[in-house]
């Protein structure tokens, strides 16, 4: 949907290889939460939870969603960057 937006915001702007990647439909945004799913399953079937587990793998998701928040911000930001980097003098 993002880039559907942006392609209807500037046609004529030639889109970076990094942003093409991030931001056209792929299967890797489906296959980014497996980890935590998988450590969801096992931190479930444990009797009892110890603080450093629960700790873990909270501070394991927010750093997954950070990373993901960004990485997208920098590849929407990417072509702007190529449209506004060179100045005239």
């Amino acid at each position: 949907m993002l880039i559907i937006v942006l392609t209807g915001m500037y046609p004529y702007l030639p889109w970076p290889g990094a942003t093409q990647l991030l931001l056209r439909p792929n299967g890797w945004m489906l296959l980014f939460p497996l980890p935590w799913l998988i450590y969801a399953v096992v931190l479930s079937r444990r009797r009892e939870l110890t603080p450093s587990s629960v700790f873990l793998f909270t501070g394991a998701v927010v750093l997954g969603l950070a990373i993901l928040t960004c990485v997208i911000a920098v590849a929407c930001v990417l072509p702007y960057v190529e449209l506004y980097g060179h100045f005239e003098p």
